[in-house]
């Protein structure tokens, strides 16, 4: 069970959704840690210093990802990978941002409090759009 969970490859959709929350919390707590000092400590605006946390935690899911969650390769070279990788990250991003807004400033939500919220929310978006569309094997016609 360990091995299943922890070591082998897998294509087991459950098996990847479990690695996937490691990947992600490692990601979220990058993300969340400078989030959390840019805008309490440096005094950056919480949007912007979503933005810049959100990218580097990105990098940290895609390198963990890549490695341990994912491992079925899509026969994409890593360049184009990546930059799927990235783009599936945007918009990620995009909808990050916006319920942040939402939660924040509409919903008067600490920020802090809103990211958790919209880290679960998106995470959904991210860990079904990079199994789909990045790490499924493509199929010819």
């Amino acid at each position: 069970m360990i091995n299943r969970l922890f070591i082998n490859k897998t294509d087991n959709t459950y098996v990847q959704g479990f690695r996937y929350l490691f990947a992600g919390a490692a990601g979220f707590i990058t993300d969340f840690t400078i989030l959390f000092i840019l805008t309490h400590f440096l005094d950056i605006f919480y949007l912007i210093s979503a933005t810049v946390s959100f990218t580097v935690g990105v990098f940290i899911t895609y390198l963990i990802s890549i490695y341990w969650v994912f491992q079925q390769k899509s026969h994409r070279k890593r360049t184009s990978e990546f930059i799927l990788f990235v783009l599936i990250g945007i918009v990620g991003l995009i909808l990050t941002l916006g319920l942040l807004w939402l939660f924040t400033e509409k919903l008067h939500i600490y920020y802090l409090i809103s990211k958790i919220i919209a880290t679960i929310i998106v995470y959904f978006w991210n860990f079904f759009a990079r199994k789909k569309l990045l790490f499924s094997e493509i199929k010819s016609p």
